[in-house]
């Protein structure tokens, strides 16, 4: 049976450093994508992403069990994140380099004209996320892009669960107006074309 990420976390409180391993797995390449659109590039986000987990394994016996070990994973990164913006007065987030690190992701291949439509819309859409206000960004992130809910959105932000739901509204709005030209309503059942 495969433990689950609050017994790999108290494995590893219990001093069992090898519990920590799957948690990285598991949440690696989640963590890194949130940091990678906060950032804005690859480089701060991957160093971010060691700082994270180093600093979560410090904090291993800190964790309390209260919510799920991916938010509360999440939250350390959230503050690595907010802690290196401040710190580099950075606001401004590159597009163009979180576009070129999602393309070097996975996607579902379909026809080499699908493909191009797919590659301008994720440009479209990384530099519309990265012209947001940087809490709708990472409201949105959270709840859209990594799936968290409104409570874990709160927990990791430190907000209440009414602002995080506030955020991402205005957020989506926001994309909503940026991204208007790409969206298209789908025809009435009676107009669909053949």
């Amino acid at each position: 049976m495969v433990p689950t990420d609050e017994e790999l976390l108290a494995r590893a409180a219990e001093g069992d450093a090898e519990a920590f391993g799957p948690l990285v797995q598991r949440h690696g390449g989640g963590v890194f994508r949130y940091l990678l659109r906060m950032m804005g590039s690859t480089e701060p986000a991957e160093e971010l992403l060691q700082d994270t987990f180093v600093a979560a394994f410090a904090a291993r016996r800190q964790y309390r069990g209260t919510g799920s070990a991916r938010a509360w994973l999440m939250a350390i990164a959230r503050n690595r994140a907010r802690n290196a913006l401040r710190d580099e007065a950075r606001t401004v987030v590159d597009a163009e380099a979180v576009t070129a690190e999602l393309e070097r992701l996975p996607s579902t291949r379909g026809t080499p004209e699908d493909e191009v439509l797919r590659w301008e819309l994720r440009g479209e859409i990384a530099a519309a996320l990265a012209s947001l206000p940087p809490a709708c960004r990472e409201a949105v992130v959270l709840r859209d892009v990594e799936g968290f809910s409104y409570p874990e959105i709160a927990e990791i932000t430190g907000a209440t669960e009414g602002a995080a739901r506030v955020r991402v509204h205005r957020g989506r709005e926001q994309l909503q107006e940026l991204l208007a030209p790409y969206l298209r309503e789908e025809p009435a059942e009676g107009e669909r074309r053949a």
